[in-house]
Protein backbone atom coordinates (compact mmCIF):
# COMPACT_ATOMS: atom_id res chain seq x y z
CA UNK A 1 0.00 0.00 0.00
CA UNK A 2 1.35 3.52 -0.79
CA UNK A 3 1.10 6.30 1.61
CA UNK A 4 0.28 9.79 0.79
CA UNK A 5 1.74 12.60 2.46
CA UNK A 6 0.37 16.26 3.00
CA UNK A 7 1.88 19.02 0.36
CA UNK A 8 2.60 22.57 1.26
CA UNK A 9 2.51 24.91 -2.23
CA UNK A 10 3.76 27.93 -1.99
CA UNK A 11 3.29 31.13 -3.96
CA UNK A 12 6.88 32.23 -4.45
CA UNK A 13 5.48 35.47 -6.63
CA UNK A 14 3.12 36.43 -3.21
CA UNK A 15 6.13 35.48 -1.16
CA UNK A 16 8.67 37.66 -2.81
CA UNK A 17 5.95 40.47 -3.08
CA UNK A 18 4.95 40.02 0.69
CA UNK A 19 8.47 40.17 1.47
CA UNK A 20 9.09 43.84 -0.61
CA UNK A 21 6.35 45.46 1.23
CA UNK A 22 8.14 44.64 4.77
CA UNK A 23 11.42 46.12 3.49
CA UNK A 24 9.44 49.30 2.09
CA UNK A 25 7.76 49.51 5.46
CA UNK A 26 10.74 49.04 7.89
CA UNK A 27 14.07 48.75 5.54
CA UNK A 28 16.54 48.17 8.39
CA UNK A 29 14.36 44.98 9.66
CA UNK A 30 15.67 41.95 8.85
CA UNK A 31 13.43 38.68 8.38
CA UNK A 32 13.71 35.12 9.43
CA UNK A 33 11.88 32.05 7.92
CA UNK A 34 10.57 29.23 10.38
CA UNK A 35 9.18 26.16 9.46
CA UNK A 36 6.55 24.63 12.45
CA UNK A 37 6.39 20.72 12.97
CA UNK A 38 3.49 19.39 12.25
CA UNK A 39 2.20 21.93 9.93
CA UNK A 40 1.22 23.85 12.98
CA UNK A 41 -1.22 26.69 11.96
CA UNK A 42 -1.96 25.19 8.38
CA UNK A 43 -5.37 24.64 8.98
CA UNK A 44 -5.08 20.49 8.59
CA UNK A 45 -7.52 18.60 10.64
CA UNK A 46 -6.38 15.91 12.36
Amino acid sequence: MSKSYPVAKIDLAALKHNLKQVKQLTPSSRVMSVIKANAYGHGIIH
